[in-house]
């Protein structure tokens, strides 16, 4: 999933593309090099953008939320988890369950275990 893809679906999710905050194509030079530091890393805005649709509390992009699951790098994965914990229900709990079999950074499954203790 390109930074473009989530971000809009963020933004769809928050309602900001109601009052046309993606009608000018803002996320197109997204990807590029924005710079050092993590405030310009795109690692950074996917997860705020993972954030806000945890915020959401809807499963509208719960597939986007999976495919996170499974991505190569640890911020990427442990952010959907709570995410998800957020969302709730079963199926969030049966998702988290799957990806801490194959898990192996301790940073994302301290955030899984913990979730998953807020499921129940």
């Amino acid at each position: 999933m390109t930074v473009e893809a989530l971000l809009r679906g963020a933004a769809e999710e928050s309602g900001l593309v109601e009052i046309g905050f993606c009608r000018a194509d803002p996320f197109s030079a997204v990807e590029a090099d924005l710079g050092d530091g993590p405030r310009n890393d795109g690692r950074y805005l996917k997860r705020n953008a993972i954030v806000a649709l945890g915020n959401s509390g809807t499963i509208r992009n719960w597939a986007t939320l999976l495919g996170f699951l499974g991505t190569s790098d640890p911020l990427l994965r442990s952010h959907p988890a709570w995410a998800l914990g957020r969302i709730g229900g079963s199926s969030a709990g049966d998702a988290l369950a799957s990806a801490r079999r194959s898990e192996r950074n301790e940073t994302v499954l301290r955030q899984i275990d913990l979730v998953l203790g807020t499921l129940g």
